[in-house]
């Protein structure tokens, strides 16, 4: 059964099937779901499917891990990238349309976003491409301590979705994609977040494979969500009261959801034409809150409050 069924309309093509992992083969009924991606499957471990037809474990846009809109469309993907305790990794990985041809220019683009569960933040995500189909239960991938392309850079965005794109030249017949945190702990760059011992874990979203820049210079899924726009938090964590500043010089009339780590709605804020809004503390409880702009049924604003 297929729920969603999309057109992708692409100049010289997208040959990643499915990027935004819209199109399912059934709603995940749970975590380590990600073989209801149709065309997706897990290449190492048991990553995870997240869509907004799914219960609140694998949900969109609160789940097991926090809570996070998509890039695009109605649904990503998950992976842990780093675990102090081990080598733990988890791949994704698809099978391209195309066969890559040896010596042509291949650009690459993929969003991700760290999930709010765990505190710390960890570099080298990448693409790897193969001429193997790997398969977690019969032929796991394995930490290849190398990639066709990876960022450098530790991201540690949880409001945001970070893009990761470069370039590469295939130097084989490349049939399959390999996307994950894709070399050893020795050889990642980390940053402890709010609890020891703790572990990196990050949704993905909008994978792009092309030899044309343009189609992986813009997202890929069916529409975008969130809005670009300049936000203020301040202060933030707060222990009285906080003020979101936003972008509203058309002075459309928002509403202000806050939901807690569970994506439960604690309060909602109607009625505001301005370009801020006072959030009081009064009987919020100390911890991480949600907080979702709309004007309509269009989302303009998504940010984190911590109360103290």
């Amino acid at each position: 059964m297929t729920l969603f069924t999309l057109t992708w309309v692409t100049g010289q093509t997208n040959l990643v099937p499915n990027p935004s992992f819209e199109d399912t083969v059934s709603c995940p009924p749970s975590l380590s779901s990600m073989d209801q991606a149709q065309y997706w499957s897990s290449y190492r471990n048991t990553a995870d499917y997240f869509n907004t037809c799914a219960t609140v474990q694998a949900g969109v846009p609160n789940n097991f891990f926090g809570y996070q809109l998509p890039n695009s469309g109605n649904a990503y993907a998950g992976v842990y990238c780093y675990d102090p305790n081990g080598n733990y990794r988890e791949f994704i990985g698809v099978p391209l349309t195309q066969t890559l041809n040896i010596g042509v220019k291949y650009f690459l683009s993929v969003y991700i976003n760290r999930a709010d569960f765990h505190s710390w933040s960890s570099d080298h995500f990448g693409f790897k491409f193969s001429t193997v189909q790997y398969d977690y239960f019969t032929n796991p991938a394995p930490i290849f301590n190398s990639a066709n392309y990876y960022s450098s850079n530790i991201v540690t965005d949880s409001v945001g979705w970070t893009k990761i794109s470069g370039s590469f030249i295939a130097d084989s017949l490349y049939k399959y994609l390999v996307l994950g945190a894709l070399f050893d702990s020795a050889q990642t760059n980390i940053i402890i977040g709010w609890y020891p011992n703790d572990a990196s874990y990050y949704y993905i979203d909008d994978v792009c494979v092309s030899t044309d820049s343009l189609i992986c210079s813009q997202s890929v899924g069916i529409k975008d969500i969130v809005q670009s726009t300049n936000i203020k938090i301040y202060p933030n964590p707060t222990s009285d009261q906080s003020t979101l500043q936003f972008d509203n010089t058309k002075k459309e009339i928002c509403t202000l959801t806050l939901y807690d780590h569970y994506g439960q709605i604690i309060r909602t804020i109607n009625n505001i034409k301005s370009d801020t809004v006072t959030i009081q503390k009064n009987d919020l409880t100390s911890g991480l809150y949600y907080l979702v702009l709309r004007t309509g049924d269009r989302v303009i604003v998504t940010g984190k409050l911590v109360v103290e």
